[in-house]
């Protein structure tokens, strides 16, 4: 058997039957296994046996279960299974026969705009599923980035390794202290040396910078702690400018990384969607398509002004709500009691409330229109200079985002 390990052919927790290694890191090794009752291959992540009796390294093995299976999507390796066995902590997650983005730059060195957008758009939407619940990757980088064949697609994406993700949670201290930074240097935003808690806008970074990597093979020259210390100026911490590929980059794909890399988080995308939406815009502007191939953003992106979120299938209201039995009793109580409390008295001309009319020019109909009185626009923060942006998490669930990709050929 090829790259043997020092549990292959070891049964752990009396399920998973332990094959070759797949790899090691300096956390511990994965392997490939077999759950024997369901005849499925996963990837079995093993803690190294220096570690087991360190407290964090076993609660990032932990944490990573726990954020991980929480996020359905399809651009995400599922998590299957963590537990601990005589002495030896275990994570089963899904098994991605591939290889990480950072194998396919090391042997091709550059892709082109659209593949580039297509493993863009990809990331993008297994992000949007993360960030939807509140919980940040913070080491987004291309070894984290698993491509491998779906279908009728070459560069699949399954994003992995969530160990050092953080769920954010509204009112809870912070894990870790500002003098822990966090995270793959390289790839890092500028607040992630500054500050333990970060949101979405982090991974938005760390996605431009690899798209960059991507287009480049190499990375901008201001980045990770160079971006933050002296003396470099943060309105360009990145200096696209002094990148030679980027004298020939269209100004749309230019404007589009700036704004992702923007040193201040609120000058970024809000999201990673939009992040992409753009890009993959740009991309399609750049470099013609070719015949007969559909990307998977086209129909997302059809009819869409530059900066507008892409089109979302809504999905259908779930029934059975607990909270419409309530309401429509207490709607119909309030209705019985203004009948009853106005029976047999007349209704003061105060009440009647007509609409408001605007009058028209002669030349139109003598009725006039009826606009409705809105209530004023109250900003979310009244002491900000002003209000933040609306993101999509506002508003639209995530979870559903193009989890099913349609072919990438025309029928």
């Amino acid at each position: 058997m090829t790259n043997p390990g020092p549990l292959t052919g070891h049964v752990v927790a009396g399920r998973y039957q332990v094959g070759r290694r797949l790899g090691q890191g300096g956390m511990g090794q994965v392997y490939l296994a077999t759950h024997l009752q369901m005849k499925r291959q996963c990837a079995l992540k093993v803690i190294q046996p220096v570690l087991e009796w360190e407290p964090a390294a076993v609660a990032r093995f932990q944490r990573e279960a726990e954020n991980a299976s929480r996020i359905s999507h399809a651009n995400v390796a599922q998590v299957y299974d963590f537990g601990h066995d005589e002495g030896t902590t275990f994570l089963a997650m899904e098994y991605v026969e591939g290889e990480s983005l950072a194998a396919l730059l090391k042997r091709e060195t550059t892709l082109g705009p659209r593949r580039t957008a297509r493993i863009v758009w990809q990331v993008a939407n297994g992000l949007g599923a993360a960030h939807h619940l509140g919980i940040v990757h913070r080491d987004l980088k291309p070894e984290n980035i698993m491509l491998t064949r779906f279908r009728d697609w070459d560069d699949f994406v399954k994003v992995v390794d969530f160990g050092i993700a953080k769920a954010i949670t509204p009112g809870t201290e912070p894990a870790a202290t500002t003098s822990v930074v966090i995270g793959t240097p390289d790839y890092m935003s500028p607040e992630q040396f500054l500050r333990p808690n970060v949101d979405g806008r982090s991974d938005v970074y760390a996605l431009a910078l690899t798209a960059v990597r991507m287009l480049t093979g190499r990375l901008p020259p201001v980045v990770g702690l160079r971006a933050v210390v002296p003396p470099v100026q943060p309105e360009d911490p990145v200096r696209l400018s002094e990148m030679t590929p980027a004298a020939g980059w269209p100004v749309r794909m230019f404007e589009t990384l700036a704004k992702a890399l923007a040193w201040d988080p609120a000058g970024r995308y809000p999201t990673a969607e939009l992040f992409a939406a753009d890009f993959a815009a740009a991309a399609s502007e750049w470099e013609p398509p070719r015949p007969g191939i559909r990307e998977p953003w086209e129909s997302r992106l059809e009819g869409r002004p530059s900066g507008a979120a892409p089109v979302l299938d809504r999905p259908a209201p779930v029934p059975g709500r607990r909270w419409v039995v309530p309401a429509v009793l207490t709607a119909a109580a309030v209705v019985a009691g203004v009948i009853w409390a106005t029976r047999g008295r007349p209704v003061p001309p105060s009440v009647i409330r007509p609409p408001v009319l605007t009058r028209e020019s002669d030349t139109t109909s003598p009725v006039g229109r009826v606009v409705p009185v809105a209530p004023p626009v109250v900003a979310r923060n009244p002491s900000a200079a002003s209000p933040r942006p609306v993101e999509w998490g506002d508003s639209l669930p995530v979870l559903k985002r193009l989890t099913e990709p349609g072919p990438m050929t025309d029928a």
